[in-house]
């Protein structure tokens, strides 16, 4: 994915983003896109808290023990987003900033964005199921996936090993 496209895939999501590639706004793109991802993981918290409310409603106790890790997860991903530094020394760095970098972090944003409506895909079907199992594996699955690219995305700002080299999480590139 070029980087007009994965900005164009941010405006999409944050209307008015101009990205990372203005050398003095890049640690504020970072913080609006963190805070951004943040506030939708948290919408989704609300999703599972409405449907352990109606489960509670018709007393089907089992499932809401995992519908809780899937909240805590939810908590724990969206304030390892809000509370994370303001953006990384190096990747944002005003006197080194490494354009093909930016271009990296815009890709791995734009598909995090992908990544949080996989999430909200699996959380759609546990809104109106009747009936036992709840199917709540494709929520924890793509909560995992959400996390790694999350990771990757840490460890690329982060100057880590060649992390993020392919581009963008799930892709070759």
């Amino acid at each position: 994915m070029g980087v007009a496209e994965s900005l164009e895939k941010l405006v999409r999501w944050i209307p008015g983003f101009s990205g990372y590639l203005d050398r003095e706004g890049s640690r504020d793109a970072d913080k609006v896109v963190r805070e951004r991802l943040s506030a939708t993981l948290e919408g989704y918290k609300r999703n599972l808290n409405e449907v352990k409310r109606r489960l509670v409603q018709r007393r089907e106790l089992p499932p809401l023990a995992e519908l809780d890790r899937l909240a805590s997860t939810i908590d724990r991903l969206a304030n390892r987003l809000r509370y994370a530094a303001r953006g990384y020394h190096g990747a944002f760095d005003l006197t080194r900033v490494d354009r093909s970098v930016l271009e990296r972090v815009a890709a791995f944003d734009a598909s995090l964005f992908e990544s949080c409506e996989a999430i909200a895909a699996s959380i759609a079907p546990l809104r109106d199921h009747e009936g036992d199992p709840l199917p709540v594996q494709a929520v924890a699955s793509a909560l995992d996936r959400f996390e790694v690219a999350l990771e990757e995305r840490d460890q690329m700002l982060a100057g880590g090993a060649r992390a993020g080299a392919r581009g963008a999480p799930g892709g070759e590139g």
